[in-house]
């Protein structure tokens, strides 16, 4: 998404003021219901204990939606929502967090030194997470991303996976493409996290994993994928109308979410769920899939960067994707929450079930 500088940050920020009241929000609550708030409260002093209501043997995914204007700007807005994952390991059965990329706004050793500060949370409440880059996370010349370089490998490394049980990499010394296993009452379950326009030869190693580790569910992350419509990226059939194309990028063998449709997804069976970020819009899209062998594919995007409309207030609001896996072994539920808040979003792109069976 666009580079904001602080002089496009300012001329923002004097307008939330007139765009706070027209989110429809939820309360936490310590039952299943949830109380209409209508308009953002005040942000909670301290990390909230939100009780988990879902069927016993329930577990969970925490999706990290793009988090760059919090590293910029709000960083206490990232510190608690990894705070919370961490606080929340154990009773709300998490057994990854993904992080979907544009990590930061500017690649920047500020903006970096700050995630890793943050994420050093779940490292120390040995939380297995993945992390990526989106087009934010790249070499930039004025606000656009022209290459691969990164400064992601300075501030993480293959040690800061080691709470996976099972993980490797596509390139030694780099984090950017990973796998990450676990087992689980849904089987053994297959995490693919790559690079913002993944290229191919990183496609055709994330197959060779899936038929090397053959797990009963595959999950891919990555970062510019579905655009706000919910059609994927496809720069041959739509070109630059749809806004922040990957392949808009100069940048060696960039692909996008028609092309990793097309060579990666459609292709194995066990992906049935793809997460991204990056569009902006209202900050959700979802598009359905059949792929080749007949089965459905649920793409799905989560991002409450401060583009996004209607304005959530301090950069993303804190949400996050909270996706609960039931023990029923094809049902997730996927819930939108922010600890910053301790609300709930509601309606139905932001608190949807899907079947992956």
């Amino acid at each position: 998404m666009p580079l904001i500088t602080r002089r496009t940050f300012a001329k923002t920020a004097a307008a939330l003021p007139l765009l706070l009241g027209r989110p429809r929000l939820v309360a936490a609550t310590t039952t299943a219901a949830t109380q209409d708030v209508g308009t953002l409260p005040r942000e909670v002093p301290q990390v909230p204990v939100t009780p988990f209501t879902a069927p016993v043997g329930t577990w969970s995914l925490v999706s990290i939606p793009d988090s760059q204007h919090d590293a910029a700007f709000y960083p206490e807005v990232f510190q608690r929502q990894m705070e919370w994952i961490a606080a929340h390991k154990d009773q709300h059965q998490i057994r990854m967090a993904l992080h979907e990329g544009d990590v930061t706004d500017d690649n920047g050793p500020r903006q970096w030194s700050r995630v890793r500060k943050a994420m050093d949370a779940l490292k120390e409440a040995r939380v297995p997470y993945s992390i990526t880059t989106g087009n934010h996370d790249v070499e930039l010349v004025n606000g656009k991303a022209v290459s691969r370089v990164t400064k992601l490998n300075d501030y993480f490394n293959e040690s800061d996976y080691a709470h996976s049980p099972a993980f490797g990499v596509y390139q030694p010394g780099r984090v950017e493409n990973s796998w990450h296993e676990f087992e689980s009452n849904w089987g053994r379950m297959l995490v693919l996290s790559l690079e913002l326009g993944a290229p191919r030869e990183v496609l055709h190693w994330a197959r060779a994993r899936i038929a090397a580790r053959r797990p009963a569910r595959t999950l891919l992350v990555t970062h510019a994928y579905l655009y706000a419509d919910g059609s994927r990226y496809d720069f041959d059939g739509k070109g630059e109308s749809q806004s922040a194309t990957p392949r808009a990028y100069p940048i060696s063998g960039i692909t996008d979410g028609e092309i990793i449709w097309r060579e990666l997804v459609s292709q194995e069976d066990t992906i049935r769920l793809v997460l991204c970020g990056h569009t902006i819009g209202n900050g959700a899209a979802y598009l359905q899939s059949r792929n080749e062998a007949g089965n459905i594919c649920h793409q799905v995007t989560a991002n409450y960067q401060m583009q996004v409309r209607p304005a959530r207030g301090h950069g993303s609001g804190g949400f996050l994707l909270l996706l609960e896996f039931q023990p029923d072994r094809k049902t997730v539920r996927l819930k939108t929450y922010s600890p910053w808040y301790n609300v709930w979003l509601n309606g139905p792109a932001q608190d949807f079930t899907i079947d992956l069976s």
